[in-house]
């Protein structure tokens, strides 16, 4: 499973698994990495290319036996690369190159003299001895990450000793409130004493 954000998606079990792995040299002085696998549910055989040490981009994608063996049923003796191409659902013509190159890693076709390829090997003993390969374990989903209870309980302690807005906003409210009903009342004016009149005035 992978959690993107607070979603947890189902990751999809893959539909082939590789049973064992080759490099060939390229020509032009690059390797070339490829794995031949099977069909989970069906056993069957496929290649794909996993790496390349030189230029060229390429598709990592299963390429299926039969369909292999298809694409090349109405091949001429010598064909080029490209005849592998319905066989590829990838477009690009570095994938059928590629894969033509781990095929004849695998000694079911052969470079011509003359240029291009030609069929070589055997194919059904190629496909029986493949087929008879034990699939690997597949490992289990890995599970998703879970917070850590230090970070939990720091997240619950501001939830719990940040006051929010609102109760603020209350508080505030009440203070004002409790300020204009229990305020004292201003005090009385004091009245100025009268002064005492002279005894001389008076007489």
């Amino acid at each position: 499973m992978t959690k993107i954000g607070k979603q947890t998606v189902e990751q999809a079990a893959p539909e082939h698994l590789a049973v064992r792995a080759a490099t060939i040299e390229k020509g032009n002085g690059g390797a070339l990495g490829y794995e031949v696998g099977k069909h989970v549910a069906t056993g069957e055989p496929a290649l794909r290319v996993v790496s390349n040490s030189s230029s060229g981009t390429f598709s990592k994608e299963w390429v299926a036996f039969l369909a292999i063996r298809k694409a090349l049923a109405g091949a001429p003796e010598r064909f080029p690369a490209s005849t592998l191409a319905p066989a590829i659902a990838a477009k690009g013509k570095n994938n059928t190159f590629f894969i033509a190159a781990a095929l004849v890693g695998e000694g079911l076709l052969a470079r011509h003299q003359e240029g291009g390829l030609v069929l070589a090997g055997d194919w059904g003993a190629w496909g029986d001895a493949v087929r008879a390969l034990p699939l690997p374990e597949i490992p289990p989903p890995s599970p998703p990450p879970s917070e850590s209870p230090a970070s939990a309980s720091n997240d619950d302690a501001e939830a719990t000793s940040t006051p929010s807005t609102a109760a603020l906003g209350k508080k505030s409210k009440k203070a004002k409130a409790g300020s204009s009903t229990s305020s004292p009342p201003p005090p009385e004016p004091v009245q100025p004493e009268a002064e005492p009149v002279p005894q001389e005035a008076a007489s």
